[in-house]
C-alpha cells in the first residue's frame, strides 16, 4: 500500500500569492441574526470554520495495512465536517473513485477526486462528475475560480493544462514545479493564484538549456536559463519570479530585477530537492539536502548569510507565521501510529498542529489530535487528509 511519506525531491515531475493555507478562525459560529434589527444586511458576521476530515474504509475482514489487493478491493472514501459523515463513496473496481489516497485533495470545504485508467480521466468533486477527458493524466495541481476547474497535468503527451477539462495550454517537454504535498506548495499543488490570475511555474529544455517558464492564466513567459543549472524550483512571490537553482558549487536564488543570493556553502551543504519560501522577509530554500557528503537524507532551511540543519529528518513540515512547524515520527506522530503523507496534518485557526493519525492496531480506531484533544472517527480503515474550512 502507498501510505509511506515520500520526500518532494521523488515526486515526478510564501506570500503573496496564497501558497499556504490562510488563517481561520476556529469555533466562531455566526452571531445572532435579525433578533433586534430589521435591516440584517448591517449585522456583523462572523465566519463559521469547519474541520473537514477524509478517509478510507474498508472492509473489517481486509488487512488495510499490507493492502495485498491494492485497488481490486471495494472500499469507500469517506468525508467528514464538523466530525458528521458528510459524504460516502464507494471505490475500487466498476467505479470512477481510485483507492489511491493521492488522488484524494480537501480543497475549499469539498472532496475533488481524480481517477485515470488508460481510457480517461475523470474529476469529481463531492462524488459528481465535473470534467473528462480522454486519455491516462496525472494532476499535480487543482483550483476552482468563479465556477472553472483549473487543472495541471502529466502525461506521456507532457504538460497539460485545462480549463473545465478543456485543454488550453500542452508542453510537450515540461516538467513542472511544485505540486501536492510539496512543503511550500498549498491544497492547489503547482496551480496558485497571483493577483487573481491563476498561475504555475515549469522548466524545459531550450535549445538544449534548462529553462524556467512562468505561465500566468495561461500566457508563457521565459524566465531564466543556465547552461549548467540545476533548477530546484521557481513561484511567483511578492516582486516577480525567484528561481531556485544550484549552478557549480553554489545554490542561488534569483529574485526581483536579476538579485541573486548565494546560499550559505560554510555548512557544505547539498540540496536534493527544495522549495522557495519567504523566511523572515527574505525568498529561502526549504527542503531536502545533504551535509558533508553525508550518506544520509537531512531536512534544511537556508536563506542570505544563514543555514539551519534540522537534527532528525521530519515526515513533514508546515509554516505558522514564516516559523517552520516539523511533524516527527515518535514525536508528534506516536509510534503505534500510521502518518499517511502530509496531508494528514495541518495548523488549526490558533496555529496549533492537527494532526490525522490511523493505529497500527485496527482494533483502534483513527483519530484526530489537536491541542491534546483526541477525537475518533468511526472507520475500518485510516484518515487520509484533515483541512479546516472557513465560510462566511
Amino acid at each position: 500500500m502507498r501510505y509511506f511519506f515520500r520526500p518532494a525531491a521523488f515526486v515526478l515531475c510564501l506570500a503573496s500569492c496564497q501558497l499556504l493555507e490562510p488563517p481561520l478562525s476556529v469555533n466562531r459560529p455566526r452571531i445572532e441574526e435579525g433578533v433586534h434589527t430589521n435591516i440584517p444586511s448591517t449585522i456583523p458576521r462572523e465566519p463559521d470554520t469547519v474541520l473537514l476530515v477524509s478517509a478510507l474504509s474498508y472492509p473489517p475482514s481486509y488487512d488495510w495495512k499490507k493492502d495485498s489487493l491494492f485497488g481490486r478491493v471495494p472500499c469507500t472514501i469517506k468525508l467528514f465536517k464538523g466530525g458528521e459523515l458528510a459524504l460516502s463513496l464507494p471505490a475500487g473496481p466498476g467505479t470512477l473513485f481510485s483507492t489511491s489516497h493521492d488522488t484524494h485533495h480537501i480543497i475549499d470545504g469539498s472532496l475533488y477526486t481524480e481517477y485515470s485508467d488508460s481510457h480517461q480521466t475523470v474529476i469529481c468533486r463531492d462524488g459528481e462528475k465535473i470534467a473528462s477527458w480522454s486519455g491516462r493524466e496525472r494532476l499535480v495541481g487543482l483550483l476552482v475560480r468563479d465556477e472553472t476547474l483549473y487543472t495541471l497535468g502529466c502525461s506521456s503527451a507532457g504538460l497539460v493544462y485545462r480549463k473545465n477539462g478543456i485543454e488550453t495550454l500542452k508542453i510537450s517537454d515540461g516538467v513542472p514545479f511544485g505540486g501536492f504535498r510539496f512543503n511550500t506548495y498549498g491544497s492547489g499543488g503547482a496551480l496558485y493564484e497571483v493577483d487573481g490570475a491563476i498561475c504555475f511555474a515549469f522548466q524545459a529544455p531550450r535549445n538544449g538549456v534548462s529553462t524556467v517558464f512562468f505561465a500566468k492564466d495561461g500566457e508563457l513567459n521565459e524566465v531564466f536559463s543556465a547552461p549548467d543549472a540545476d533548477l530546484l524550483d521557481a513561484k511567483m512571490l511578492g516582486d516577480g519570479v525567484v528561481v531556485l537553482y544550484k549552478e557549480q558549487l553554489y545554490t542561488r536564488l534569483r529574485y526581483g530585477s536579476g538579485k541573486i543570493i548565494i546560499l550559505p556553502h560554510s555548512e557544505h551543504i547539498a540540496w536534493n530537492a527544495a522549495d522557495i519560501a519567504i523566511v523572515d522577509g527574505m525568498p529561502a530554500a526549504v527542503g531536502y539536502c545533504r551535509y558533508d557528503n553525508d550518506a544520509h537524507l537531512s531536512f534544511g532551511i537556508s536563506r542570505y548569510d544563514y543555514a539551519k540543519r534540522l537534527k532528525d529528518l521530519p515526515l513533514a513540515v508546515y509554516f505558522s507565521g514564516g516559523a517552520l512547524v516539523p511533524v516527527y515520527a515518535g514525536v508528534e506522530v506516536p509510534p503505534d501510529c500510521f502518518f499517511m503523507s502530509r496531508d494528514c496534518a495541518c495548523l488549526s485557526p490558533e496555529g496549533q498542529l492537527t494532526l490525522a493519525l490511523s493505529p497500527r492496531d485496527a482494533q483502534e480506531r483513527p483519530y484526530v489530535l489537536c491541542a491534546g484533544e483526541r477525537t475518533e472517527y468511526p472507520v475500518e480503515g485510516f484518515l487520509t487528509g484533515v483541512s479546516y474550512h472557513i465560510s462566511y
